[in-house]
């Protein structure tokens, strides 16, 4: 059975890559800003926004991956875990002990 919790993970952190803006109300569950706190507690950073609501006077915070080398790398290098493929440099290193 697949883990729930990092499926969600994996599409926010796959849109992220492809430079998409997010809000909470992108992802369908009951508190998507839990998967956000996720991805900030592994060292990825996110450029957070405020936007006004269209629908009230109320605002919403705006997520997007802060495309620094190092920051696209770390994203690249959780997604990769979440979906259990190995990074090279993993192989390398177990092959040589």
């Amino acid at each position: 059975m697949k883990n729930t919790k990092s499926s969600y993970t994996i599409t926010i952190l796959t849109e992220l890559l492809a430079g998409k803006a997010l809000v909470s109300n992108d992802m369908h569950v009951s508190n998507a800003n839990q998967y956000f706190c996720d991805i900030k507690n592994t060292g990825i950073e996110l450029v957070e926004t405020w936007d006004k609501n269209h629908t009230n006077n109320g605002r919403h915070k705006v997520r997007e991956l802060e495309l620094s080398i190092e920051n696209i790398q770390k994203a690249k290098k959780y997604l990769n875990r979440l979906m259990g493929i190995k990074s090279k440099n993993n192989e390398k290193n177990s092959r040589s002990h």
